[in-house]
């Protein structure tokens, strides 16, 4: 019985610490790759020299979409990471954060040093789309 118990517990505290070493890491990630909505309309409105990925699917970039972004699904980027630019700035973003942090990752991975996300995505974005 005291062994189920201790096992019971090492779970739960190898459980808290995966949790906290994952939401530490996300923390970390927004800070060094992310950016506000906010920052990204004003590049937008300076027309900073940048790549804007949508990385939705189809049907939600048609949708609705921020002006100037190109569709390039989050899957197509896997598969084709080749034909992104290494040497311009690309902001990604998605419908929450999730996709695109997956993708920036995988850019960073792949030598893409100058990839940015918009944190929380366009839930965050309060301006109008292009439809």
């Amino acid at each position: 019985m005291i062994f189920k118990k201790f096992n019971w517990i090492f779970f739960v505290i190898l459980l808290a610490g995966s949790l906290w070493h994952c939401s530490n890491q996300v923390i970390r990630e927004n800070r060094e790759f992310g950016i506000s909505a906010q920052e990204l309309k004003n590049r937008l409105d300076t027309n900073a020299d940048f790549l804007l990925l949508d990385v939705r699917t189809a049907d939600e970039y048609y949708a609705g979409h921020i002006e100037k972004a190109r569709l390039f699904p989050a899957k197509d980027i896997f598969l084709n990471v080749n034909q992104l630019p290494k040497n311009q700035d690309i902001i990604l973003y998605c419908s929450d954060g999730k996709r695109s942090l997956l993708v920036s990752r995988h850019l960073r991975e792949n030598g893409f040093l100058r990839v940015r996300r918009i944190d929380g995505g366009l839930k965050f974005w309060t301006w109008s789309l292009v439809k």
